[in-house]
Protein backbone atom coordinates (compact mmCIF):
# COMPACT_ATOMS: atom_id res chain seq x y z
CA UNK A 1 0.00 0.00 0.00
CA UNK A 2 2.97 2.54 0.38
CA UNK A 3 4.46 1.92 -2.87
CA UNK A 4 1.23 2.26 -4.47
CA UNK A 5 0.53 5.61 -2.56
CA UNK A 6 3.83 6.96 -3.27
CA UNK A 7 3.42 5.85 -7.38
CA UNK A 8 -0.31 7.78 -6.53
CA UNK A 9 1.62 11.05 -5.11
CA UNK A 10 3.58 11.22 -8.40
CA UNK A 11 0.39 10.75 -10.67
CA UNK A 12 1.12 7.33 -11.71
CA UNK A 13 -1.67 5.49 -12.67
CA UNK A 14 -1.84 2.46 -9.71
CA UNK A 15 -3.62 -1.04 -10.83
CA UNK A 16 -4.30 -3.16 -8.31
CA UNK A 17 -4.21 -6.99 -8.74
CA UNK A 18 -5.89 -9.73 -6.95
CA UNK A 19 -4.98 -13.72 -8.12
CA UNK A 20 -6.17 -17.02 -7.22
CA UNK A 21 -9.87 -16.09 -8.10
CA UNK A 22 -10.07 -20.14 -9.12
CA UNK A 23 -9.31 -21.10 -5.71
CA UNK A 24 -11.84 -18.71 -3.85
CA UNK A 25 -14.23 -20.48 -6.59
CA UNK A 26 -13.36 -24.02 -5.83
CA UNK A 27 -13.91 -22.86 -1.78
CA UNK A 28 -16.98 -21.11 -2.53
CA UNK A 29 -18.50 -23.86 -3.54
CA UNK A 30 -17.29 -26.54 -1.74
CA UNK A 31 -18.21 -24.66 2.06
CA UNK A 32 -21.58 -22.92 0.28
CA UNK A 33 -23.06 -25.09 -2.62
CA UNK A 34 -26.29 -23.29 -2.89
CA UNK A 35 -24.45 -19.83 -3.77
CA UNK A 36 -24.08 -21.22 -7.13
CA UNK A 37 -28.28 -22.40 -7.38
CA UNK A 38 -28.90 -19.68 -10.55
CA UNK A 39 -26.23 -20.65 -12.30
CA UNK A 40 -22.28 -21.21 -12.06
CA UNK A 41 -21.43 -18.16 -14.33
CA UNK A 42 -23.90 -15.92 -12.91
CA UNK A 43 -22.53 -16.96 -9.12
CA UNK A 44 -18.79 -16.55 -10.35
CA UNK A 45 -19.63 -13.25 -11.34
CA UNK A 46 -21.83 -12.33 -8.15
CA UNK A 47 -18.52 -13.82 -6.07
CA UNK A 48 -16.39 -11.57 -8.47
CA UNK A 49 -17.79 -8.43 -7.19
CA UNK A 50 -17.80 -9.26 -3.78
CA UNK A 51 -14.65 -10.00 -3.63
CA UNK A 52 -13.64 -6.69 -5.97
CA UNK A 53 -15.74 -4.13 -2.98
CA UNK A 54 -14.56 -5.87 -0.08
CA UNK A 55 -10.49 -5.34 -1.44
CA UNK A 56 -11.69 -1.65 -2.42
CA UNK A 57 -12.60 -1.50 1.31
CA UNK A 58 -9.50 -3.22 2.83
CA UNK A 59 -7.33 -0.52 0.92
CA UNK A 60 -9.32 2.41 2.11
CA UNK A 61 -9.02 1.66 5.36
CA UNK A 62 -5.16 0.71 5.53
CA UNK A 63 -4.46 4.41 4.56
CA UNK A 64 -4.39 3.92 0.53
CA UNK A 65 -7.49 6.94 0.02
CA UNK A 66 -9.99 6.89 -2.13
CA UNK A 67 -9.93 3.69 -4.61
CA UNK A 68 -11.70 3.18 -7.85
CA UNK A 69 -13.69 0.30 -8.32
CA UNK A 70 -12.44 0.29 -11.59
CA UNK A 71 -8.77 0.08 -10.93
CA UNK A 72 -9.37 -3.24 -8.89
CA UNK A 73 -8.88 -6.50 -11.27
CA UNK A 74 -9.75 -10.18 -9.78
CA UNK A 75 -8.21 -13.14 -11.62
CA UNK A 76 -6.97 -16.17 -11.52
CA UNK A 77 -3.61 -17.35 -10.66
CA UNK A 78 -3.59 -20.45 -13.29
CA UNK A 79 -1.55 -19.74 -16.96
CA UNK A 80 -4.60 -21.11 -18.63
CA UNK A 81 -7.44 -19.13 -17.47
CA UNK A 82 -5.43 -15.86 -18.09
CA UNK A 83 -4.40 -16.59 -21.35
CA UNK A 84 -8.10 -17.58 -21.89
CA UNK A 85 -9.41 -14.01 -20.44
CA UNK A 86 -11.47 -15.13 -18.02
CA UNK A 87 -12.85 -12.84 -14.71
CA UNK A 88 -10.80 -10.03 -14.94
CA UNK A 89 -7.84 -11.17 -17.26
CA UNK A 90 -8.71 -8.88 -20.43
CA UNK A 91 -9.58 -6.15 -18.41
CA UNK A 92 -6.58 -6.38 -16.64
CA UNK A 93 -4.74 -6.16 -19.94
CA UNK A 94 -7.18 -3.61 -21.78
CA UNK A 95 -6.15 -1.28 -18.71
CA UNK A 96 -2.28 -2.07 -19.00
CA UNK A 97 -2.76 -1.39 -22.91
CA UNK A 98 -4.35 2.38 -22.46
CA UNK A 99 -1.40 3.61 -20.03
CA UNK A 100 1.05 2.71 -22.84
CA UNK A 101 2.44 4.55 -26.18
CA UNK A 102 2.11 2.95 -29.67
CA UNK A 103 5.70 1.53 -29.57
CA UNK A 104 4.60 -0.20 -25.75
CA UNK A 105 1.09 -1.53 -26.81
CA UNK A 106 3.11 -3.34 -30.14
CA UNK A 107 5.43 -4.67 -27.81
CA UNK A 108 2.99 -5.78 -25.56
CA UNK A 109 0.59 -7.47 -27.87
CA UNK A 110 3.26 -8.84 -29.92
CA UNK A 111 5.23 -10.47 -27.00
CA UNK A 112 2.50 -11.36 -24.19
CA UNK A 113 0.52 -14.27 -25.70
CA UNK A 114 -3.05 -14.87 -25.00
CA UNK A 115 -6.58 -16.55 -26.36
CA UNK A 116 -9.04 -14.12 -25.24
CA UNK A 117 -11.42 -12.94 -28.07
CA UNK A 118 -11.76 -9.78 -27.40
CA UNK A 119 -8.02 -9.08 -27.13
CA UNK A 120 -7.84 -10.73 -30.58
CA UNK A 121 -10.15 -7.45 -31.35
CA UNK A 122 -8.18 -5.67 -29.38
CA UNK A 123 -4.85 -6.32 -31.46
CA UNK A 124 -6.62 -5.90 -34.55
CA UNK A 125 -7.12 -1.97 -33.73
CA UNK A 126 -4.04 -1.11 -32.21
CA UNK A 127 -2.52 -2.48 -35.71
CA UNK A 128 -4.84 -0.61 -37.94
CA UNK A 129 -4.21 2.17 -36.11
CA UNK A 130 -0.59 1.81 -37.27
CA UNK A 131 -0.78 0.31 -40.71
CA UNK A 132 -0.98 4.06 -41.63
CA UNK A 133 2.39 4.71 -40.30
CA UNK A 134 4.24 0.80 -41.82
CA UNK A 135 2.54 1.80 -45.60
CA UNK A 136 4.30 4.98 -45.48
CA UNK A 137 7.45 3.48 -44.51
CA UNK A 138 6.79 0.57 -47.02
CA UNK A 139 5.99 3.13 -49.51
CA UNK A 140 8.98 5.47 -49.11
CA UNK A 141 11.33 2.63 -49.44
CA UNK A 142 10.34 1.60 -52.55
CA UNK A 143 11.67 4.88 -54.09
CA UNK A 144 15.09 3.40 -53.62
CA UNK A 145 17.07 2.93 -57.30
CA UNK A 146 16.75 -0.78 -58.21
CA UNK A 147 14.28 -1.88 -55.44
CA UNK A 148 12.42 -3.74 -58.03
CA UNK A 149 8.86 -2.57 -56.72
CA UNK A 150 8.07 0.72 -55.46
CA UNK A 151 6.64 -1.22 -52.27
CA UNK A 152 9.57 -2.05 -49.92
CA UNK A 153 9.36 -6.16 -50.16
CA UNK A 154 11.05 -6.92 -47.04
CA UNK A 155 9.02 -4.59 -44.42
CA UNK A 156 5.70 -5.78 -46.15
CA UNK A 157 7.21 -9.55 -45.05
CA UNK A 158 8.38 -8.23 -41.81
CA UNK A 159 5.33 -6.75 -40.93
CA UNK A 160 2.91 -9.24 -42.12
CA UNK A 161 5.06 -11.90 -40.02
CA UNK A 162 4.85 -9.69 -36.65
CA UNK A 163 1.19 -9.50 -37.20
CA UNK A 164 1.05 -12.95 -37.34
CA UNK A 165 3.10 -13.56 -34.04
CA UNK A 166 0.78 -11.01 -32.66
CA UNK A 167 -1.82 -13.14 -33.31
CA UNK A 168 -0.56 -16.07 -32.39
CA UNK A 169 -1.05 -17.56 -35.63
CA UNK A 170 2.59 -17.91 -36.21
CA UNK A 171 3.44 -22.75 -35.56
CA UNK A 172 4.92 -21.65 -31.90
CA UNK A 173 1.65 -20.17 -31.06
CA UNK A 174 -0.03 -22.00 -32.68
CA UNK A 175 2.24 -25.10 -31.26
CA UNK A 176 1.41 -23.54 -27.50
CA UNK A 177 -2.17 -23.19 -28.26
CA UNK A 178 -2.01 -27.44 -29.05
CA UNK A 179 -0.28 -28.30 -26.16
CA UNK A 180 -2.86 -25.89 -23.63
CA UNK A 181 -6.07 -27.37 -25.20
CA UNK A 182 -4.90 -30.81 -26.14
CA UNK A 183 -5.79 -30.79 -29.95
CA UNK A 184 -3.38 -32.23 -32.67
CA UNK A 185 -0.54 -29.92 -33.54
CA UNK A 186 -0.55 -30.43 -37.38
CA UNK A 187 -4.63 -29.96 -37.59
CA UNK A 188 -4.63 -26.92 -35.86
CA UNK A 189 -1.31 -25.61 -38.56
CA UNK A 190 -3.57 -27.01 -41.32
CA UNK A 191 -6.86 -25.03 -39.59
CA UNK A 192 -4.60 -21.52 -39.70
CA UNK A 193 -3.06 -22.31 -43.38
CA UNK A 194 -6.54 -22.74 -44.87
CA UNK A 195 -7.56 -19.35 -43.48
CA UNK A 196 -4.60 -17.08 -44.50
CA UNK A 197 -4.33 -18.35 -48.21
CA UNK A 198 -4.63 -14.90 -49.09
CA UNK A 199 -2.18 -13.59 -46.78
CA UNK A 200 0.17 -16.22 -47.04
CA UNK A 201 0.08 -15.80 -51.40
CA UNK A 202 0.29 -11.75 -50.72
CA UNK A 203 3.69 -13.10 -48.63
CA UNK A 204 4.90 -15.22 -51.46
CA UNK A 205 4.57 -12.73 -53.92
CA UNK A 206 6.53 -10.49 -51.91
CA UNK A 207 9.39 -12.35 -51.26
CA UNK A 208 9.62 -13.58 -55.06
CA UNK A 209 8.29 -16.93 -54.41
CA UNK A 210 5.29 -16.63 -56.97
CA UNK A 211 4.67 -14.49 -59.97
CA UNK A 212 2.21 -11.56 -59.98
CA UNK A 213 0.00 -13.26 -62.14
CA UNK A 214 -0.21 -15.90 -59.67
CA UNK A 215 -0.85 -13.16 -56.77
CA UNK A 216 -4.16 -11.97 -58.93
CA UNK A 217 -5.57 -14.60 -59.37
CA UNK A 218 -5.68 -15.20 -55.84
CA UNK A 219 -7.02 -11.87 -55.33
CA UNK A 220 -9.74 -12.43 -57.43
CA UNK A 221 -10.66 -15.85 -56.27
CA UNK A 222 -10.94 -14.17 -53.03
CA UNK A 223 -13.61 -11.47 -54.14
CA UNK A 224 -10.86 -8.88 -53.36
CA UNK A 225 -11.02 -5.22 -55.79
CA UNK A 226 -9.63 -5.60 -58.89
CA UNK A 227 -8.16 -2.35 -58.56
CA UNK A 228 -5.37 -3.90 -56.11
CA UNK A 229 -4.33 -6.45 -58.56
CA UNK A 230 -3.75 -4.00 -60.77
CA UNK A 231 -2.37 -1.50 -59.00
CA UNK A 232 0.25 -3.82 -58.22
CA UNK A 233 0.94 -4.61 -62.15
CA UNK A 234 1.44 -1.09 -62.90
CA UNK A 235 3.65 -0.77 -60.05
CA UNK A 236 5.80 -3.37 -60.40
CA UNK A 237 5.70 -2.31 -64.53
CA UNK A 238 6.70 1.02 -63.98
CA UNK A 239 9.38 0.27 -61.37
CA UNK A 240 11.42 -2.57 -63.43
CA UNK A 241 10.82 -0.72 -66.82
CA UNK A 242 12.38 2.59 -65.09
CA UNK A 243 13.58 1.11 -61.52
CA UNK A 244 14.73 5.02 -60.02
CA UNK A 245 12.31 7.12 -62.11
CA UNK A 246 9.62 4.33 -62.11
CA UNK A 247 9.60 3.91 -57.48
CA UNK A 248 9.90 8.30 -57.17
CA UNK A 249 6.53 8.10 -59.74
CA UNK A 250 4.51 5.23 -58.19
CA UNK A 251 5.70 5.71 -54.67
CA UNK A 252 2.29 7.85 -53.92
CA UNK A 253 0.45 5.07 -55.40
CA UNK A 254 2.58 2.75 -53.86
CA UNK A 255 1.09 4.26 -50.04
CA UNK A 256 -2.23 3.22 -50.84
CA UNK A 257 -1.71 0.06 -52.37
CA UNK A 258 0.87 -0.96 -48.99
CA UNK A 259 -1.95 0.11 -46.87
CA UNK A 260 -5.21 -1.43 -48.36
CA UNK A 261 -2.89 -5.19 -47.84
CA UNK A 262 -2.25 -4.24 -44.98
CA UNK A 263 -5.68 -3.75 -44.10
CA UNK A 264 -6.57 -7.03 -46.07
CA UNK A 265 -3.45 -8.66 -43.95
CA UNK A 266 -5.14 -8.00 -40.40
CA UNK A 267 -8.64 -8.51 -41.46
CA UNK A 268 -8.05 -12.21 -42.94
CA UNK A 269 -5.60 -12.27 -39.47
CA UNK A 270 -8.26 -11.56 -37.21
CA UNK A 271 -10.82 -13.66 -38.15
CA UNK A 272 -8.34 -16.73 -38.34
CA UNK A 273 -7.60 -16.11 -35.17
CA UNK A 274 -10.93 -15.79 -33.82
CA UNK A 275 -12.16 -18.82 -35.64
CA UNK A 276 -9.27 -20.47 -34.51
CA UNK A 277 -10.14 -19.90 -30.52
CA UNK A 278 -13.45 -21.17 -30.95
CA UNK A 279 -12.45 -24.19 -32.39
CA UNK A 280 -8.92 -24.99 -30.40
CA UNK A 281 -11.32 -24.37 -27.05
CA UNK A 282 -14.46 -26.09 -28.48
Amino acid sequence: VWIARKAKEMDKKVLFVRSKFDQDVANKMRDDPGYFDWGQEEGEERLLEEHRQDYVNKLEALGYGRVDIGDVFIISGLLYNIQRGRWDATELKDAILKQLDIQQKMLLITTCQDYSPTMVRAKAEIYRSRAWKVALGMAAGGAIPFAGTGINAGTTVATVLLFKRGFGLDEASVGRLATLTGKNREELLRFVDERLSLVNKVTQFFQGKISLQHLKEALVAAGVSGVFAAGIAMDVTIDMAVPFIGGLVTAPASFGLAWYALSLVIEQQEQCALALLEYAFR
